[in-house]
């Protein structure tokens, strides 16, 4: 009787404990965001009517950052307005 006693109570101990550690895994940690370059090509043209009409068009290459192609055409377009306030008004597109 105090063997069978004694395998029951190990028995149970051993499954409790195994239950707890299963309990007790770690969260790993979230990945890092790939992020992938994209080439935004932007031409700003001088306003014809203002102070810079009839110079030459500025041109850039600018180099986005993103995870998804989506997120760097937001960035991308939102140099359009880079010059701006320097009377040129800008087309910026991803490659």
């Amino acid at each position: 009787m105090k063997k069978q006693f004694l395998f029951l109570f190990c028995g149970l101990a051993l499954f409790f404990s195994l239950s707890a550690a299963m309990c007790e895994t770690e969260t790993p940690e979230p990945a890092e965001p790939v992020l992938v370059d994209y080439t935004c090509k932007c031409t700003y043209v001088p306003d014809a009517l203002g102070p810079n009409a009839g110079e030459p068009n500025k041109e850039e290459t600018n180099i986005i950052k993103a995870e998804r192609n989506s997120e760097a055409s937001v960035k991308c377009s939102q140099l359009n307005g880079k010059y701006s306030g320097q009377f040129f008004g800008g087309t910026c597109l991803l490659q």
